[in-house]
Order: structure tokens, then C-alpha cells, then sequence
């Protein structure tokens, strides 16, 4: 939706006399559009277009430099319950998660990636974690508390067992999945202007923040 609502604005610049922007590349990673300016004067669109944009209700968009955004930890957990509706389920999903977790800002946690399944029954989760909150759960052996049972994150890097043989843990086995950790990467293009709009990047769907840079450093959006 944050790409169509930005196409259709350099479409509406062919009515006026302004010069439309234009863009060396734009692709997604992970949560991240990834954004390459032509010159300042497309870098200095960007920004307003961002600042305008209101794709859908609460939407709160923001332009940083990439070197203020955290640095995340990608780490998955797999919630073994009866699947219903797919967005209630998310929504009530990190709602639990929040409570249940005061020390940890789960709230501010990406989600890479949710996927729900009936065979078996649940839901697949990809976070991304920051420093702080990583610090936490390793403390906590990885550990979150979920509704009557404890969720063990998996993260790579840390082997980190799937299953518990401890009373009132649930089976965090992921069927048909591969985890890993990292940070997102965002390529050095020291002539280019980066321009990085990073979709719910707080823990929700209707949290996004857009960035971009310079022509002599990088900017995450």
C-alpha cells in the first residue's frame, strides 16, 4: 500500500511543473523497502511524500538515518493453538505476548514474518528483536511466557533446543522452517542516495517508518 500511495504521487506530478523524482532501484528486505535516489531533489520528495502519506488509520510515518535505527536480531517461535481468523489472531497474539512480558517491549518487536497453519494447528513467527530485548530473553534461556505455558524463541547462532521436557512449557517446534540470525543489511552505495522505508518495524501493523540519505550516507525510511 506505501509503494502504490507513492507511485500514484509521481504519477500526479505529470499535472504539475514540478520535475517527478527519480530512483535508481527499489526492492524489499525482510520489512524494508529499499530505496536509491537519483539526486537531492528526489531525496527531498521522498521525504515530504512520506511525511504527507497516511496509508491507513494511526499510520505513523517517520524518515531516520539508517545509523539510528536498531540493530535486530531475527528469531523465531512457533505457537502451538487452534487457528481462526488470521489478523485477530496476530493481533491477539502480540497482545499476549506484551502483557505477559513486562521487562521486554515486545510491542516495539518487528514482525519479518507470520505465518498461520492447520497441520499442525498454530503459528509461525519471525521477530526482530533489538540489543536490549535480546539481552533479556537470553537471560530468560530464550524464554517467553505465553497465555498457561513458556514459548522458547529460536535464533541461529544459539543452539537453541526446540522442545522442553519441563512441566507447563508448550512444544515451540517449527514444522518446515529455517531460522536465522541477523541484521538487516542495507548495501553501501557511497555515490547514491539511500532511501529505506521500513514497514511495521515496531511490533504492528499499523506502524511503518520510511528513511533516507544523503549523497554521503545512508538513510532507512
Amino acid at each position: 500500500i506505501i509503494t502504490y500511495r507513492l507511485d500514484r504521487a509521481i504519477l500526479s506530478t505529470s499535472n504539475s511543473q514540478a520535475r517527478a523524482p527519480t530512483f535508481k532501484s527499489w526492492t524489499y528486505s525482510g520489512e524494508i523497502i529499499r530505496v536509491a535516489c537519483d539526486d537531492d531533489e528526489a531525496l527531498a520528495w521522498l521525504k515530504k511524500a512520506i511525511d504527507d502519506l497516511k496509508p491507513w488509520e494511526d499510520a505513523s510515518l517517520a524518515v531516520v538515518s539508517q545509523d539510528k535505527l536498531p540493530n535486530l536480531t531475527k528469531a523465531s517461535v512457533w505457537i502451538s493453538e487452534d487457528v481462526t481468523n488470521t489478523s485477530d489472531d496476530t493481533k491477539r497474539v502480540l497482545r499476549r505476548l506484551t502483557a505477559q512480558n513486562p521487562d521486554m517491549s515486545v510491542a516495539r518487536w518487528c514482525t519479518f514474518h507470520h505465518e498461520a497453519k492447520t497441520d499442525p494447528n498454530g503459528h509461525l513467527f519471525v521477530f526482530g528483536i533489538g540489543d536490549e530485548d535480546m539481552a533479556v530473553l537470553k537471560k530468560r534461556a530464550m524464554r517467553l511466557s505465553y497465555a498457561f505455558t513458556s514459548l522458547t524463541l529460536k535464533a541461529s547462532k544459539q543452539k537453541m533446543e526446540g522442545t522442553s521436557s519441563e512441566p507447563g512449557t508448550s512444544d515451540t517446534r517449527q514444522p518446515d522452517t529455517v531460522t536465522e540470525t541477523e541484521t538487516p543489511v542495507v548495501p553501501q552505495q557511497d555515490d547514491d542516495h539511500q532511501m529505506v522505508v521500513d514497514e511495521p518495524c515496531r511490533g504492528s501493523t499499523e506502524t511503518t517508518k520510511a528513511a533516507a540519505s544523503s549523497s554521503e550516507e545512508e538513510m532507512d525510511a
